[in-house]
């Protein structure tokens, strides 16, 4: 029984190690995917996708202070569409499938086919799984 119980202690402390050093396997994605923000002359957060991978963009935008700033006008969808338009370049096809999400989510939204905090999640963590995507 002591066995079992030292064993189980050394699982739970490897495991809490794990979790500490998290961080430090995340953070070179996010300095990765910075590269692709920049700001404008007027210092507006900007979104370059012309270099980026397919698959990798709405791993970008995810990663981006501009999907940040586009989370504090939620949910003002017109705020929310005229930011994507006029600050994602390189990429218009990109930029129209995530508007289509986000009006696609508002009209569940006010269908009440989903919760507000439903609502709110669905936009700022978008589902790479989903068709839109």
């Amino acid at each position: 029984m002591q066995i079992i119980l030292f064993l189980l202690e050394v699982v739970i402390v490897a495991f809490l190690l794990d979790l500490d050093a998290l961080p430090q396997y995340t953070k070179p994605q996010e300095e990765y995917f910075s590269s692709y923000s920049t700001l404008d002359a007027e210092g507006d957060n900007l979104l370059l996708l012309k270099e980026i991978p397919e698959d990798q963009k709405l791993i970008a935008w995810m990663h981006s202070p501009l999907k940040e700033e586009t989370a504090l006008v939620f949910p003002h969808i017109e705020e929310m569409t005229c930011l994507i338009n006029n600050r994602i370049k390189g990429d218009e096809t990109f930029k129209k499938r995530l508007i289509e999400y986000i009006e696609n989510i508002h009209g569940q939204y006010l269908a009440q086919e989903i919760s507000y905090e439903e609502f709110r999640r669905a936009v700022i963590h978008p589902d790479p799984a989903l068709p839109a995507f």
